[in-house]
């Protein structure tokens, strides 16, 4: 062949990794085609995309390589430029350039290009990856500025975004959600440890109450609008806020699998103990528990009137069951997404409420003609959320394995034994076991997670 007659001065600038992985494509290539197209044969050990893109890459500049070599060879033994262009299969302009390029650097690399340099190397590129992933809501310039400082050499935000794009980070809008401490995390993993062998029979029997507000204008982020360039600023195209919302409904229900309450408006103040038992338990939660039966379960969330004593001692002495629900966990109740359903109903009403009055008459409609079946849904989603909940602390698999067992009562326990020796978790193994000599003694691990 052609390319077996190359001359010794004949040199390949690859790289040790350039011919590794060349040596590694050359092992599975299979027939290389008319069109100058690989024909792939089955991967082995499940190979990347990425990494197989690299191979071709690689392999393809050494084809290059060689038919350059190849065609110089040619040319020194006085074929022309068209003959040897036609024979390598390559364009006459291509031909002369690599031939010329021959004469005058004695290699067949390009030469090195003229275009600006780079202003960072790659241990400068992983300093700003790293130190992005310390600090994640640090803005560019900020990074650019630091870049600076440590190094000397002033750098652009716009170079310091294409450095992160590279590596696979975008400057994106965060999530939304409560804070979270330890203890909440820890909690919320142990409720759903303790109810994540419950089936759709008994969450069925839970009725899942809560408030909620309802504003006539309350932007919900979702608000998108088609302008032109420069029309930014333009009427049409400016989303309008109004002090407090412009006014709004609070509002309380609670939702089962089959069944749903009725509207609660909480007007005329703040909902307090007294007011929730009277016009929520009272009114709703009591008749409706007796239409489920026995096994009725009650859940609030841990909000100031619904943990007040008195509300306790009035949900113990009518016999309702409350089920303990974990502090900042919005995203376990289904009524969240309730509320959802029922705001966006409202805000596609044509023509939309314009005051109080026809807000109240549209959120009374709408919760009539939610589907039972959405509602029934939601709720149906109770394992998969519990699920969720303890994937997410799966990276911690020996907090994980220490919790299983361990109750929701039992660390309430753990924490304010905990707590009395200020974070001494020795000292806290000692007194907890000395206080509660029947449980199990927890490790000094679960005192300390």
């Amino acid at each position: 062949m052609l390319l077996k007659i190359l001359p010794r001065t004949y040199s390949l600038r690859l790289t040790l990794r350039e011919r590794v992985l060349r040596d590694d494509l050359e092992l599975w290539i299979g027939n290389y085609t008319a069109r100058s197209r690989y024909e792939l044969l089955e991967p082995k050990n499940n190979m990347k995309n990425d990494y197989i893109t690299e191979l071709f890459k690689i392999h393809e500049r050494f084809d290059i390589l060689k038919k350059c070599g190849s065609s110089c060879t040619l040319y020194d033994d006085g074929r022309s430029v068209r003959y040897i262009a036609n024979v390598m299969n390559m364009a006459r302009s291509t031909t002369h350039e690599a031939i010329k390029r021959y004469r005058e650097t004695l290699e067949y690399t390009r030469r090195p290009s003229s275009c600006r340099p780079r202003a960072t190397n790659p241990n400068e590129d992983r300093y700003m990856v790293l130190r992005v992933l310390r600090e994640r809501n640090l803005p560019a310039t900020s990074v650019a500025q630091q870049f600076v400082n440590m190094h000397g050499r002033p750098i652009s935000a716009k170079t310091v975004r294409r450095r992160l794009k590279a590596s696979g980070l975008i400057s994106s809008r965060p999530a939304t959600g409560p804070r979270l401490l330890r203890m909440h995390r820890v909690e919320r993993l142990c409720f759903a440890n303790d109810h994540r062998d419950w089936r759709n029979g008994q969450w069925s029997c839970v009725l899942f109450t809560d408030e909620s507000r309802f504003n006539l204008c309350s932007p919900d982020g979702r608000e998108r609008v088609w302008r032109r360039r420069r029309e930014r600023f333009s009427q049409c195209c400016i989303s309008e806020n109004v002090p407090y919302g412009g006014g709004g409904v609070m509002v309380w229900a609670g939702v089962c699998t089959d069944a749903r309450t009725e509207f609660v408006f909480v007007e005329n103040g703040r909902l307090t103990a007294d007011r929730y038992i009277n016009e929520c338990l009272a009114d709703h939660v009591v008749p409706f528990g007796q239409f489920v039966g026995d096994n009725f379960v009650l859940m609030h969330d841990n909000a100031q009137p619904h943990i007040a004593h008195a509300v306790g001692d009035y949900l113990q002495e009518v016999g309702i069951h409350v089920l303990p629900w974990p502090a900042r966990s919005p995203d376990m109740n289904p009524n969240e997404h309730v509320w959802d359903m029922l705001g966006r109903r409202v805000k596609n009403r044509r023509p939309r409420p314009e005051s109080l009055q026809e807000l109240r008459r549209a959120l009374g409609e709408e919760w009539e003609l939610i589907p039972q079946e959405e509602i029934g849904n939601q709720i149906e989603s109770m394992p998969r959320r519990m699920d969720a909940v303890i994937q997410a602390r799966r990276g911690c698999k020996l907090l994980n394995h220490l919790l299983i067992k361990i109750r929701y009562v039992e660390y309430a326990d753990i924490v304010y034994v905990y707590g009395l020796y200020d974070g001494s978790s020795l000292r806290a193994v000692a007194e907890y076991e000395r206080r509660f000599p029947n449980r199990r003694v927890p490790y000094r691990r679960v005192f300390t997670v």
